[in-house]
């Protein structure tokens, strides 16, 4: 099954007003009512954005893969664990400095959710071996979670 793929590449927009839009066609009558019913990506990367407002994501709940990557984040966009079927995450060259025990995973292993595939947080001032390492507790494989070095610019 061919993913769909949304792609964005302005500069300096609003991401919770795109999700709402999206969110907004995929309740209408619209040829878009089916969005993201099977698996789809959302490319979010180069696009400067500073934060992702809590709540904003859940109106994607199929999402499967997020490209967040190469923006100017502070922290984990949240509400990450409350999406059932993400699998990959890529929040690399960013400026996360710190990483909560629940951004990832649900808080109660009574709730589902695929396993992550892919974490990236290369490239981010977050301290790794300051982590737990169960905040990782629903990735599929010690190799689903890239970090690496960070180098002020």
């Amino acid at each position: 099954m061919k993913k769909k793929i949304i792609k964005m590449s302005t500069k300096n927009f609003d991401v919770d007003g795109l999700l709402s839009i999206m969110s907004t066609n995929r309740g209408s009558n619209s040829r878009h009512q089916h969005f993201c019913n099977h698996s789809c990506r959302l490319g979010l990367g180069f696009n400067q954005i500073r934060s992702v407002e809590n709540g904003s994501l859940a109106s994607i709940p199929n999402i499967q893969e997020i490209h967040l990557d190469h923006n100017r984040l502070k922290k984990v966009p949240p509400g990450l664990a409350s999406l059932r079927y993400l699998q990959v995450i890529f929040l690399h060259r960013n400026k996360i400095s710190n990483v909560g025990f629940n951004d990832f995973c649900p808080r109660s292993p009574s709730e589902k959710k695929n396993p992550y595939t892919a974490i990236s947080l290369f490239a981010n001032p977050v301290k790794y071996w300051s982590i737990q390492p169960a905040t990782f507790r629903c990735v599929a494989s010690r190799r689903g979670i890239q970090f690496g070095n960070f180098r002020r610019k």
